[in-house]
């Protein structure tokens, strides 16, 4: 999801409000440790001070992504996927609305398959529609993760299984610092009578 056309809409947010943090479904942990979100103090001045944010550098993110469920005829396939600040200072990250991965769809030889967030389907086709085009910032301090179940489901197969293919969901991250320019991050899912998952950042 390319979130450029957002950055005007949310103009000056992260200068002047901060950061709006909402943790991700799972939690979000230092090294396997639970901690609670933290965000830029705010300073008391007679004269305002504007905020200044490190700039984050796309090589000390860790993305992961790895099997949680694989192939099951009775329960959908589940994939965990995760961020993680692996630099000395926090950074500010910009997410979709479903942090840390928010590429919903995929299409190879005409088969449609959706990663959704785990426990948000709804009866009928699983959709997109139902998570809004949103840029939600969170702060990780060094060594802090952001990290979600994500189900794999195809109408084709009433949310059960997953047609053989080669599926790639391709999302983007605003990165904090002058500019906040993007960088992309892919998942990779390959079923071919087993489930594999790869996770990238940058272009393919």
């Amino acid at each position: 999801m390319n979130r450029r056309a957002l950055l005007a809409a949310v103009g000056s947010t992260l200068a002047a409000a901060g950061c709006s943090d909402r943790p991700a479904s799972d939690a979000r942990t230092p090294t396997g440790t639970e901690t609670t979100e933290t965000t830029p103090t705010d300073v008391t001045s007679s004269t305002p001070t504007p905020r200044t944010y490190p700039i984050a550098d796309p090589s000390e993110l860790a993305f992961t992504a790895d099997v949680s469920r694989g192939l099951d005829a009775t329960e959908p396939p589940r994939i965990r996927i995760g961020m993680r600040n692996e630099g000395d200072s926090q950074v500010t990250l910009g997410f979709g609305s479903a942090p840390p991965f928010t590429g919903f769809e995929a299409t190879t030889d005409g088969e449609t398959v959706y990663l959704v967030p785990a426990g948000s389907r709804t009866p009928g086709p699983p959709s997109p529609t139902a998570f809004p085009e949103t840029l939600e910032y969170l702060t990780l301090a060094p060594g802090e993760r952001v990290r979600r179940t994500y189900e794999l489901l195809c109408p084709s197969t009433d949310g059960r299984s997953i047609p053989d293919g080669r599926y790639v969901f391709a999302d983007s991250v605003v990165l904090s610092g002058a500019g906040r320019p993007e960088v992309d991050t892919r998942v990779t899912v390959v079923v071919d009578g087993d489930l594999s998952v790869f996770a990238s950042v940058g272009s393919l």
